[in-house]
This record gives C-alpha cells, sequence and structure tokens, in this order.
C-alpha cells in the first residue's frame, strides 16, 4: 500500500522543530519592492480561480533596488521563508515572523544582483540566481548554520544574448529538479522560456519550453519569480503584477499549459515567488495515565521537522512529557481517527483504526530529567514519490509504566500530507 511507502528510521532524534500548519490550502508568498527608503513587504495570496486579492504578511529589506533584483524560496523542513532583495538575504519563520538567519548574497558576478532562491536537497541547500543583463549564474549554499555557508558550485549559463536575463527560480523536491525562466526584453512585450535542469547539473538544461504570459501587458511580462508545487504539479508565473498558473505533471518533459492568471490586486510586484504547501492536523481527545503510572497528565503527541511532504527527511512524530523510562509505542493507521474505542486496562480512548494496516512502532525506553519529562522523536523520513500526497493519517501514542504497571496514552492526531 501506498502508506507503507514511509520510511520507517529507528534512531529517536530529541532536536527536531514542531510542525505547525501555517495554511490548509497551498498559496503563494513573495518579496515585493515597496520603494526607495521603504522596507520592503512579504506578501501572501491564494492562486485558486477565484484569485483573491494577495494580503501583507510581514516587513522585510530595504527596497528601491533595480528591476531584476528580488527573489523568495519556502523551507518547508524550517517552515520559514528566505527572501533577498538583490544583495541581502533573510530568513523568516512564518509561525510568529521571526527573523531566523541574515546575511549578505555572495555574488560570483559583482555586477550581478540576487534574482531568485529556492530551497532544495530535502532542505538542506539554499539556491541562489543571479544575473544582470547577459549573465545570469547559479550557485548554492549549505543550510546547515547561519550565516549559510557558500558552496564552490557555481556555474554560468553560457546561452544568454547580451540582452537577456534570469529572474525566476523554483525546486521540483521530488525529481530534485530546477527550473529557471530566461527573459528577452523585446519592445514592450519580453520573451521567457523556461529551462528545466538536474541540481547536479544546473547550468546544464534537459529541456526548454517557451513560457506564455497572461493577462494585460500593463501588468507585466517579464518573469520575475517562479515557484513549483509538486504535489499538484502546477507552475507559478509571476509577471509582478499578475501570476500564471500553469498545469506541468512533470517539469522533466517541460511540457506546461496555462490554467489561468490571478492578478495581484493589491501592493506592488511579487519580487520572487515560493509556494507554501497546505495540509492540516487535529487532535482527538487528550492525555492521560492509568493507575501505576506517575501523575504526568501534561503527555502529548506532535508532530515534528517541518511540513509532510514527499521528500522531507527530517519529518517526524514526538512524544513528550510521557513518564520517565517508560516504554513508547506510537500507532500509526491510515484513514481518518474514529471517535475512540476504549479499553478496560487504559486511562482513554485509541483513535486510530486498529487493524492489518496499522503500525505499532517501538520508540523505546523514554528518557528525561524529570519524572513526567521523557520524551522520544520517531523518525518518519518521506520517501520523493507524489503518491503520497494528501494521505490521511492517525497517530497516537502510549507510555508503558514499569512492568507493564500502567499506561499512559497521549492524544491522537489526524494529519493530512502536504497536497
Amino acid at each position: 500500500m501506498t502508506f507503507r511507502r514511509f520510511l520507517l528510521a529507528s534512531t529517536l532524534s530529541f532536536a527536531l522543530p514542531l510542525s505547525a500548519q501555517f495554511t490548509k490550502d497551498p498559496m503563494v508568498i513573495g518579496w515585493v519592492d515597496q520603494g526607495p527608503r521603504t522596507l520592503g513587504a512579504v506578501h501572501v495570496q491564494s492562486l485558486t480561480t477565484s484569485c483573491p486579492k494577495a494580503q501583507f504578511f510581514t516587513s522585510a529589506l530595504n527596497g528601491g533596488v533595480v528591476f531584476t533584483a528580488g527573489g523568495t524560496a519556502y523551507d518547508p523542513v524550517t517552515q520559514s521563508v528566505w527572501i533577498t532583495n538583490g544583495t541581502e538575504v533573510q530568513q523568516i519563520r512564518l509561525s510568529d515572523k521571526k527573523v531566523l538567519c541574515k546575511f549578505k548574497a555572495m555574488l560570483m558576478d559583482s555586477k550581478a544582483v540576487v534574482s531568485g532562491l529556492a530551497v532544495g536537497r530535502g532542505g538542506t541547500r539554499l539556491i541562489q540566481l543571479e544575473t544582470r543583463a547577459g549573465y545570469a549564474g547559479l550557485r548554492s549554499y549549505s543550510l546547515r548554520s547561519c550565516p549559510p555557508i557558500p558552496l564552490r558550485d557555481g556555474c554560468k549559463l553560457s546561452f544568454l544574448g547580451r540582452s537577456e536575463y534570469a529572474a525566476g527560480l523554483a525546486y521540483d523536491p521530488v525529481r530534485d529538479l530546477v527550473l529557471y525562466t530566461v527573459t528577452k526584453p523585446f519592445g514592450t512585450i519580453s520573451i521567457n522560456t523556461l529551462y528545466v535542469a538536474k541540481d547536479s547539473a544546473r547550468c546544464k538544461p534537459i529541456c526548454k519550453q517557451p513560457l506564455p504570459f497572461c493577462g494585460p501587458p500593463l501588468l507585466g511580462t517579464d518573469v520575475l519569480g517562479l515557484a513549483y508545487d509538486a504535489c499538484q504539479g502546477k507552475l507559478y508565473a509571476t509577471f509582478g503584477g499578475k501570476t500564471g498558473v500553469y498545469h506541468m505533471p512533470d517539469p522533466s518533459k517541460c511540457v506546461l499549459k496555462l490554467s489561468h492568471c490571478c492578478n495581484k490586486g493589491f501592493g506592488l510586484w511579487f519580487k520572487g515567488l515560493a509556494v507554501v504547501p497546505g495540509w492540516r492536523q487535529f487532535p482527538f481527545g487528550g492525555g492521560c495515565v492509568g493507575k501505576g503510572c506517575p501523575f504526568c497528565n501534561k503527555i502529548r503527541l506532535r508532530l515534528t521537522g517541518g511540513d509532510p511532504f514527499p521528500g522531507n527527511p527530517r519529518f517526524g512524530i514526538t512524544i513528550e512529557f510521557a513518564p520517565v523510562r517508560s516504554y513508547g509505542l506510537l500507532l500509526l493507521a491510515p484513514g481518518r481517527c474514529t471517535k475512540g474505542v476504549g479499553y478496560p486496562f487504559l486511562c482513554g480512548a485509541i483513535f486510530p483504526v486498529m487493524g492489518p494496516t496499522t503500525l505499532v512502532i517501538p520508540y523505546g525506553f523514554l528518557q528525561g530529567k524529570g519524572q513526567c519529562l521523557a520524551s522520544g522523536t520517531m523518525p518518519l523520513p518521506i520517501p520523493k514519490d507524489p503518491k503520497l500526497c494528501g494521505l490521511t493519517l492517525c497517530s497516537q501514542a502510549l507510555a508503558i509504566c514499569g512492568i507493564g504497571s500502567g499506561i499512559g496514552l497521549t492524544q491522537g492526531i489526524e494529519f493530512t500530507t502536504t497536497k
């Protein structure tokens, strides 16, 4: 079954960040240049066919930059957005808008500006696109520290014409492909071409395709940002004041079809674009402990390691505030949680369906520095398979105290993988 394609690891971890649900449905996010001597902004927008107006999210980075400068990337592991105004790069956590990291971009060409950002390789790389007229280059940073460490993997796009530039960058996390656009100014209407390359050879495209603009030319014909949603098979290209939505199930074939176009409708133009995936989580019941266990009534379960998206190597499920030295078990079942089934030897109800497809995975003995501070994380790295998008799962954990003298239960959590 598709559900069993989750890869189960046996090593426990104790330092993964909480997974917070930011949006139930996918939306795009992008940096906005609001002019000289003014802070820029980050705006979000849903690109459904009803095309609601973009909304303000937060202020960030100085504006008044050149037309091609600016980029945006989303990191689903840390659930944060990376933005740039062409020279500075900043990371902002979506849950509380806290700036997590800020650094000056390392450019391979001193006359270029950063025109695109993307996060790849399971959240371990920040890819940078830089450009000026007649030049574009790609390089990446390791995201294992702040500031990120620039890697010696830079390359130059050798096929640009004298007036051409590149200002759209996206990443397909399922196939590890880099997507970027090259724009040729041509009077009042520019010509944009989409290129797709393997991440291991970013400057050697495997295919290309003309990218038609959408909407009135007055709202822009130059691609200023690019994003790809692997679960929905959709490519998003922003022309600043409007964004085109294209069906593109497999970027490696460079076959796409324009679906619809959304006017931004609020504020100035997007400079860079990224997709924030949609998913959901719901609690069922509450934690409890039975006789024979310490009174650890705050015992709970939580999702960790970022969004549950195909290709996330750090996703996991954590039990915490459990009795110290109790033995933890994780229940994980496909489908929705039930209303709960009670058993006489338990203090509460079991919410996952207990059947042949239910996984019972041992955490092992839970350790902690206090009687009710034991915890453990079960890594559940999600394979790079688009068939794993939109799954519904139900989880719950047990903590067995002593030699079966008592059992603690967490609440149940029903959640979906990104859709």
